[in-house]
């Protein structure tokens, strides 16, 4: 039987930490495999470049996307967003998983509240362009 291919999107410690269990689990499936495409914080220094414990945990990174702009301006926000959409879409063209897992969100309630254009922009317009991509791919979100 063909295993079914899981892509996780990551792009913090914060949501790795949800991600760690889940891929254990599907690590341990004869009818799975799981791979990651790394963003955003956990590929800079100076959040502790987080990415080494991906690969510490033995995890398959499929792709790094390095994107993130070091303003915190709505401007740059935008412009991240979709460098991000833009690469992760052509990682999915390359892999076609069967499943893509996005737990990635601006989370800070605070933050959210004073920065609301931003957390829509990462919290819903984000995650509709990764979802039209996995559409295209007939990928589940």
């Amino acid at each position: 039987m063909k295993k079914r291919r899981i892509l996780a999107i990551t792009g913090t410690r914060a949501d790795y930490g949800i991600y760690r269990p889940i891929a254990k689990a599907i690590a341990a499936s004869e009818y799975l495999s799981l791979g990651f495409i790394v963003i955003g914080m956990h590929l800079r220094s100076e959040f502790g470049h987080t990415v080494d414990a991906i690969n510490e945990d033995g995890f398959l990174i499929v792709s790094e996307i390095d994107s993130l702009d070091t303003e915190d301006t709505p401007e740059a926000t935008v412009a991240y967003i979709g460098r991000t959409v833009i690469a992760c879409a052509d990682v999915l063209k390359k892999i076609r998983p069967d499943i893509v897992i996005l737990t990635a969100a601006m989370t800070n309630v605070d933050d959210c509240e004073r920065k609301k254009s931003r957390a829509r922009k990462i919290n819903v317009q984000g995650v509709q362009y990764v979802a039209e991509a996995c559409k295209d791919q007939r990928a589940k979100l």
